[in-house]
């Protein structure tokens, strides 16, 4: 029998190995060795060296020499003690050239999983069996042969028992031991197939993962985890700093769970990024849904990954939303589950959670309560920084007219929206082949980041108009204005002047307008909403107010928390259905309706964004309500002057005209009706000259003033059309 120092270079101990592989090579060396001498020992060889031919057929010699003698006398298993003793040296020439590997900063990838896993040197040997199957064809014939069969492809756990009982010190429990399902083997390296409640357990065949093989040749290289990102590390500075430390002061006390509260659940995988590339460890990211449904294989793999390159772990809670609570139950359990197993494997570390509803508190689950961070959205400063980073990292131009700023200011995106945005505007310019970000092209952009559901309590309404298409007083339109300039600097001037931090109740900004109907409230709030690029909701009063106690305070924090996500612009038609004045309690309903006024103008008041009201009955506001409003405006019927205006640029001016519209005249005749009117006869009189056939002329438009007062139901004098009354027969 050949002995360790045939098998083995001395002159190499304590050298180390120049590749990962080496390390396995070394391995399957004192492999052979036991295996050579297990065959010398059984006997198997004939006395002119040949082998039985075992794996084939048993012979009845074979058979005789063990029931020749009596029970009590039949040779036992037994194990070698000069075999043990060449495989100690053996093993200890291995750990010198691996510790010199490990000192000298290389890898020897055997080792590592030793020492990580803490496994005894029959686990090692296990290992080395289930890997010497993908190195070298010549082990399956080896095992078969051992086996007695010519069957299968796979190292049985029989051949495993056979060889770790001849070599080591071993109990008959050893075995079992090793490849139980839930010891470091199985759950971490190989995989054993073959079920143990209907055949033995030596029959169930041994294979290793294929990572874990590719691990054994190359290393680390071949682990995987979630790709870093080379994003600026500061735009998440004090966060990140956090995730430092915590790693750093972490060691080996056991696992932590940290919950992350967020806004963003992408930003918080940036920000985890920007922490592993400065420690430089991997970022493992699952979400548990996926983990819980992954295959024994793949979940085996990953958990191997975070065991033998240890980094930052995220795992992501799902998004419970919907009325099927059994599909909650499960996602709930779902996640419970995973965090339990993820801890129960790692051992060690800290796992970060995101996600709505992901916390689990001391008092529902003691050892699996959570630490609390926290990742709000980036503030103002914070926002025009990342605008500015994304987009000349896109290399996105922004046409003239566009200040950046103040959509950094008006919009509280998260750093994954900004970023997303801008390569969506890349891709947008090289599509259309336009060199400038346009303000159409970027409010398109803007508004598909919108993910609100309001579900019935309120509809989007799509912002058409500008100051342009507004007809009122000046001064009038510069209080809209004012409204706007100050939704947009709320967060530069509030913050660089310490404004912010005196207004307790928010940074709201409130607006009223009201006057009769058809002056243009809602058209003036379209081009509010166009003007700050945000989207304009339209709360439908009727859906809020509810007869059932408490329901109505529901809908309206459904409401503004769903504003809030997304800071878009509520209209409140018909406002004074909702800002009602309150009325001395005479019964329950009273106290109720009360209640759920006081209610909303508090929601009103904490809106971090632009609301709306509009009325055409000023005098039934609550005086305490007229306190909060940022800006009052009032829209009138419009005067001589802004009816000729309407009257000639109400229609775009692709529309085709006649030289005998008498504007003067429409504008100094129907002073009853509203700019809303003036509109719908336009565009009436224009329909009748399209079908017509020819441009918009004068009879046209006495014709469709007919059709408005029909509808509007008042008394037509045909004195009042003067010299074209004639006109209003059809």
């Amino acid at each position: 029998m050949y002995t360790c120092s045939d098998y083995f270079d001395i002159k190499k101990k304590k050298k180390p190995y120049e590749l990962p592989s080496d390390d396995l090579k070394d391995h399957l060396c004192a492999l052979d060795m036991l295996i050579e001498a297990f065959m010398f020992f059984k006997a198997d060889m004939r006395e002119d060296g040949s082998f039985h031919a075992r794996g084939i057929e048993i012979s009845e010699e074979e058979m005789g020499r063990y029931f020749k003698d009596p029970p009590s006398q039949r040779a036992a298993e037994r194990r070698s003690v000069e075999v043990s003793r060449e495989l100690k040296k053996a093993f200890e020439h291995i750990r010198s050239r691996e510790e010199a590997t490990l000192k000298a900063g290389g890898e020897a990838p055997l080792r590592s999983i030793a020492d990580e896993f803490n496994l005894s040197l029959g686990e090692i040997l296990i290992i080395t069996m289930a890997a010497s199957l993908r190195y070298d064809l010549k082990y399956l014939r080896i095992y078969r042969f051992i086996s007695d069969t010519n069957e299968g492809n796979t190292l049985n756990a029989g051949v495993c028992d056979a060889l770790l009982n001849f070599a080591l010190p071993l109990s008959k429990a050893a075995l079992e031991q090793y490849l139980d399902p839930e010891a470091k083997l199985c759950r971490y390296i190989i995989n054993c197939s073959g079920n143990v409640y209907t055949s033995s357990r030596l029959l169930q065949s041994i294979t290793i993962g294929d990572l874990q093989y590719r691990y054994l040749l190359m290393g680390k290289k071949v682990l995987y985890s979630r790709q870093l990102t080379d994003i600026d590390g500061d735009f998440f500075k004090e966060f990140t700093e956090g995730i430092i430390r915590a790693a750093e002061d972490d060691g080996n006390s056991g696992v932590h769970l940290r919950y992350i509260e967020c806004a963003d659940k992408a930003d918080v995988e940036y920000a985890l990024s920007s922490a592993a590339g400065m420690l430089d460890k991997p970022l493992y990211v699952t979400a548990s849904e996926e983990f819980y449904d992954m295959d024994a294989n793949a979940r085996q793999k990953l958990i191997f990954c975070m065991r033998m390159d240890p980094g930052i772990i995220l795992l992501v809670h799902p998004a419970i939303s919907g009325d099927d609570e059994r599909y909650k139950r499960k996602l709930k359990c779902g996640y419970e589950y995973t965090l339990k197993y993820l801890a129960a494997l790692l051992g060690r570390g800290i796992i970060y959670v995101c996600g709505d509803g992901g916390r689990i508190h001391a008092d529902t689950d003691p050892e699996m309560s959570m630490g609390l961070l926290k990742l709000p959205l980036p503030d103002t400063a914070q926002r025009i920084r990342m605008w500015h980073y994304c987009l000349n990292r896109e290399a996105v131009k922004v046409a003239e007219g566009i200040d950046i700023d103040d959509i950094a200011d008006c919009h509280a995106l998260s750093f994954s929206a900004i970023r997303r945005l801008c390569v969506q505007a890349r891709e947008s310019l090289a599509a259309s082949g336009e060199e400038l970000l346009g303000r159409d092209m970027l409010q398109e952009l803007l508004f598909k980041l919108d993910t609100s559901d309001f579900e019935h309590l309120a509809t989007e309404v799509k912002a058409q108009y500008t100051w342009d298409d507004i007809y009122i007083e000046e001064s009038q339109l510069k209080r809209l204005k004012a409204a706007c300039d100050r939704y947009r600097l709320r967060g530069r001037i509030g913050d660089k002047w310490g404004i912010n931090k005196k207004n307790a109740y928010g940074n709201a900004v409130i607006l009223l307008m009201y006057g009769p109907p058809g002056t243009g409230k809602t058209m003036a709030a379209q081009a509010i909403a166009n003007e700050v690029m945000t989207p304009l909701y339209r709360v439908d009063v009727s859906q809020i107010f509810s007869k059932y106690i408490g329901e109505t305070q529901k809908n309206l924090s459904r409401i503004f928390d769903e504003a809030s996500r997304r800071n878009v612009v509520l209209f409140f038609d018909e406002a004074d259905a909702l800002f009602t004045r309150r009325t001395e309690i005479k019964d329950s309903h009273d106290k109720y309706a009360n209640s759920d006024t006081s209610f909303l103008l508090q929601k009103v008041e904490e809106y971090n964004g632009i609301s709306i009201l509009a009325t055409n009955n000023f005098q039934s506001f609550d005086p305490a309500f007229m306190r909060r409003l940022s800006y009052v405006v009032r829209f009138e019927r419009p005067d001589e002057d802004t009816r000729r205006s309407m009257w000639e640029h109400m229609l775009p001016d692709e529309v085709p005209r006649m030289a005998d519209i008498d504007y003067d005249f429409l504008a100094s005749r129907f002073k009853e009706l509203s700019g809303s009117n003036i509109k719908s006869v336009l565009l009436t009189s224009a329909y009748l000259a399209g079908a017509a056939g020819r441009s918009l002329c004068m009879r046209d438009i006495i014709l469709a003033i007919r059709y408005e007062y029909e509808k509007l139901g008042r008394l037509i004098d045909s004195d009042e059309f003067g010299q074209y009354a004639i006109y209003m027969q059809e």
